[in-house]
């Protein structure tokens, strides 16, 4: 009777463990890979409200419906002071004459820029199918895959032009970054604690020198 009772407990002790530990909420509880994948995987909507930072995207070219981009900073209203000589195209001793146009870029300064700047917009609305080892977006631009290895691949982008791609799982996010030429696009998707919600940060940095550009969204799990 003493060892029926004392199984009868050590079950009823599993039991509420095994309750408490589905009771944690995800951001306390030790993901790995797979757990992530499967919680990324589904349909996901911005949150407009708690995103201001983004705008729609100007129309242009196939599939740039439901497209957003980083709102421009508020302008500032400080004077600019500008070099009249510098106006009418002249210095010290410069004459006056008009300064040699740029040459234009070349097919594939075109197609590098055009593919960096794609990874600058976001969609409005897309669908994930994650595994532990690669990630599925699926929206308004068709549909891109990329390995979740922290390795780097080099993507053609046509006329010669490669973006350099890398992703990873980091603690509860997946983060990517693009690289073309002096730009670096980064964009970090993290699971917020409820499990039905991703804080998405977009940050584009210049290897150059200048000033990075950040901005912060939200995407809600649509059921």
């Amino acid at each position: 009777m003493r060892v029926r009772r004392l199984i009868f407990v050590s079950l009823l002790t599993s039991v509420a463990a095994f309750a408490a530990l589905q009771s944690v909420p995800v951001s306390a509880q030790r993901l790995t890979p797979a757990d992530l994948a499967t919680a990324f995987s589904g349909p996901w909507r911005i949150n407009a409200e708690l995103s201001p930072q983004f705008r729609t995207a100007p129309a242009g070219g196939r599939g740039s419906a439901g497209l957003l981009e980083i709102a421009p900073d508020r302008p500032s209203h400080r004077p600019v002071a500008t070099s009249l000589a510098l106006q009418r195209g002249g210095g010290r001793g410069g004459g006056g004459g008009a300064a040699t146009p740029p040459a234009p870029p070349s097919p594939r300064e075109m197609a590098g820029q055009q593919a960096i700047r794609a990874y600058q917009q976001v969609a409005e609305a897309f669908t994930l199918a994650a595994t532990a080892e690669s990630v599925t977006f699926t929206d308004s631009r068709g549909e891109r895959t990329f390995a979740v290895d922290n390795k780097t691949y080099r993507a053609d982008v046509g006329e010669g032009a490669e973006v350099t791609t890398k992703s990873r799982w980091d603690g509860r996010a997946l983060k990517q970054e693009f690289i073309y030429g002096e730009t670096k696009v980064s964009h970090t998707y993290e699971l917020a604690r409820e499990g039905n919600r991703l804080e998405f940060t977009l940050r584009v940095d210049n290897f150059s020198g200048g000033p990075g550009r950040q901005a912060k969204a939200v995407y809600d799990k649509v059921q």
